[in-house]
């Protein structure tokens, strides 16, 4: 027989909560795991990462296919160029020919060569027999194909050469300073020349000879520091290299400078208070670098440049 269906719950009383839901059919259950979000980015991830990997693998396959196919002597990061057989054979005749020319001035040029290395290694003089004696052993030796090398097919005095060309340069400096200031005085401060020029050119008569004094003087004074370990290092070779008369040649013919300077500023510049005390402070500098300072006219100057800024200041 049939059994009766169940009664009907109670009403519920006024205010209660319904009851909770009915339990789940059997074999299924709750669980508190992620959501379905949360599923669906780990599937997604996991797909991601392995279409990522198997294009990478796909990859590395073709790389290693490329490099196994590459012939011989080439590599991952490209083609090296190839050389070209001419320029290696350009380059050894090149090889072949210097070493040759070599060679043949040593033989060409045997005795010379001797005969200079022993005057090289009695060389004993001042100023003006170095000058001489460097300027026929440069000649000589200017003939050779390459210096370095086919003297050391000789015993050859390599320290004294050295030092004869290092003082014979050191020479050449001081002197040609030495001239180029004697210009100063024969060109530039001449009181003919200077009374055609206008106030523009004096001006810049002025600062051309502040910056020659800018060149000359820092390297005088290097000189100068240096001039002891000169004297030492020259005289050990027996070359008598008076450098202090030459620094003194170079200190005295400045004034030459000062002197320009001078003459046209109080001849187109007198009226100009900043331009006198320019030339004025410089006349001064030139006055302490040089060994016998401002004397005679130049001190004439330099005393009318005084009294003519004493003026522009009581004015």
């Amino acid at each position: 027989s049939v059994a009766p269906p169940p009664p009907p719950p109670p009403p519920m009383p006024k205010g209660a909560l319904p009851p909770p839901p009915p339990p789940g059919k059997a074999g299924t259950k709750r669980t508190g795991g992620p959501s379905t979000v949360e599923n669906m980015f780990k599937r997604k991830s996991k797909e991601i990462v392995k279409m990522f990997q198997a294009t990478m693998r796909d990859q590395m396959r073709s790389e290693r296919k490329t490099v196994l196919n590459k012939p011989p002597g080439t590599s991952k990061g490209g083609d090296r160029p190839k050389s070209d057989p001419s320029d290696v054979k350009f380059e050894l005749e090149s090889k072949s020919k210097h070493i040759a020319q070599i060679k043949e001035d040593v033989a060409e040029h045997g005795d010379m060569l001797k005969s200079l290395a022993a005057d090289i290694r009695g060389f004993s003089g001042s100023v003006d027999s170095l000058l001489t004696f460097v300027e026929d052993m440069e000649t000589k030796l200017h003939g050779l194909s390459d210096e370095n090398q086919v003297l050391k097919y000789f015993k050859w005095p390599q320290a004294k050469m050295d030092a004869l060309r290092e003082s014979s340069a050191l020479v050449h400096e001081l002197k040609r300073m030495v001239r180029n200031l004697k210009t100063w005085k024969a060109n530039k401060a001449e009181d003919s020349v200077l009374v055609g020029f206008d106030k523009f050119q004096a001006t810049d008569l002025v600062v051309t000879a502040i910056s020659e004094m800018d060149k000359i003087q820092p390297r005088v004074e290097r000189i100068m520091c240096e001039s002891k370990s000169f004297q030492e290092k020259f005289s050990k070779f027996k070359i008598n290299l008076e450098v202090d008369s030459l620094i003194g040649s170079v200190k005295n013919e400045s004034l030459s400078l000062a002197n320009a300077a001078m003459k046209t500023t109080l001849c187109h510049l007198a009226e100009d208070k900043l331009n006198m005390l320019k030339t004025f402070k410089f006349a001064f500098r030139v006055h302490q670098f040089s060994v016998d300072g401002l004397q005679g006219g130049s001190c004439d100057l330099f005393r009318k440049l005084h009294m003519q800024l004493q003026s522009l200041t009581m004015h």
